[in-house]
């Protein structure tokens, strides 16, 4: 999991460094005194130094998150979610409600669902209607 967050980094990173000029840019301070003016240059952190400072932010962004899950998983036997699915099978807009149990290692989760959607065409009668039912049955597994 990882791995793929990484590469998902560094391809949204290196596409978005491709967009900018390859020029370091150098940022003049002017310290002017009663007698004397100097010039300061300082240089700005290279793309490299960028790309590797964003990449370990996500890294470590994502190692929190992921441990936080685990930990939540850990504490809960069962939960419900409710679900809103705005592109599905035939009618979009699909709602409903899930229902989990985890097993008595918390590796895995057997998940119920349910999801339903109305498309109807009606003036002061219904003209057409139709209604799409899901029900799904999940399983979730959680390996180290």
């Amino acid at each position: 999991m990882k791995l793929v967050l990484f590469v998902a980094a560094m391809s949204l990173i290196i596409a978005a460094q491709a967009h900018k000029p390859k020029t370091q840019k150098t940022v003049e301070v002017k310290t002017t005194t009663t007698t004397t003016t100097t010039t300061e240059k300082k240089n700005e952190p290279s793309t490299t130094d960028i790309v590797k400072k964003t990449v370990e932010d996500s890294l470590k962004t994502a190692t929190e998150v992921l441990t936080e899950s685990a930990d939540l998983r850990t504490a809960k036997n069962y939960g419900l979610f409710l679900n809103y699915s705005p592109i599905d099978l035939i009618i979009p807009s699909k709602i409903g409600a899930s229902f989990y149990i985890a097993s008595n290692d918390k590796m895995n989760q057997y998940e119920i669902q349910f999801l339903t959607s109305t498309l109807a065409i009606s003036s002061s009668v219904d003209i057409v209607s139709m209604t799409e039912q899901k029900i799904s049955f999940l399983s979730r597994n959680f390996y180290q």
